[in-house]
């Protein structure tokens, strides 16, 4: 939701938006929309990549500086775009693989109180 909001404020500023900027953008409605990347994943990065100029002041122009943010953030998400176009990466969902050895130690755990299993009754 975020995004589509920002998306449609820089379309109708589009036309002032310098060439790198573009490029940026073209490649984030990409990412974001197929779920390569998340919107919060984007604003992170571009607060990291603007601290990064305030910690390093170089003296260069703000101009350039920001066309250089949107080139690396350009090439972050594109190899994050491709990787995933090509299978490579880890595209595995995590999930809990652990088998149970014995069951019937698990169902008569020595832990378990006689109490509680004299109170066993079902929440309605």
């Amino acid at each position: 939701m975020m995004w589509k909001l920002e998306k449609d404020s820089f379309d109708k500023n589009e036309a002032m938006a310098p060439k790198d900027m573009k490029k940026l953008y073209k490649i984030l409605d990409k990412v974001i929309v197929e779920n390569v990347v998340t919107y919060e994943d984007f604003t992170n990065d571009m607060i990291e990549e603007l601290m990064s100029i305030t910690k390093d002041e170089t003296g260069k122009d703000r101009g350039f500086e920001v066309d250089e943010i949107c080139k690396r953030l350009t090439k972050k998400y594109e190899t994050k775009y491709n990787e995933r176009e090509s299978g490579s990466g880890d595209r595995e969902l995590s999930a809990d693989n652990t088998e149970v050895s014995d069951t019937k130690e698990l169902h008569e755990s020595k832990y378990i109180s006689e109490e509680s299993n004299d109170n066993n009754s079902e929440i309605a």
